[in-house]
């Protein structure tokens, strides 16, 4: 399976935390370390904290952490919250197929 760099930038962000798990980091020290685009991991920040895996603290003094303990994140969970066309696929696969009438080939 192929990753996007969303769901890359948000596992890199993700693992960051998880090892330094007392301090505050901010998008711009993420950017630098990972040297990925700020504009991008913003995004992907936005992301994380929508679905409760990070939390963020605006202004002075501000950065990230993790909303919880880094063992009860699922991997499996970030890449479906992350990766937009698994979404489109899951939502693929919940809609039923009409049934054809008579066989599936025609001789």
């Amino acid at each position: 399976m192929r990753l996007t760099r969303h769901t890359d930038y948000a596992l890199r962000l993700l693992m960051l935390l998880a090892a330094e798990p007392e301090a505050l980091h901010t998008i711009d020290e993420a950017a630098r370390r990972y040297r990925i685009s700020r504009h991008h991991l913003m995004k992907v920040t936005q992301t994380l904290i929508k679905a409760g895996f990070v939390d963020g603290a605006r202004g002075r003094g501000g950065g990230l952490r993790l909303h919880g303990p880094a063992a009860s994140i699922n991997l499996g969970a970030v890449v479906r919250a992350t990766d937009l066309r698994l979404e489109s696929a899951f939502a693929r696969g919940t809609q039923r197929v009409p049934r054809r009438a008579g066989p599936l080939f025609a001789r």
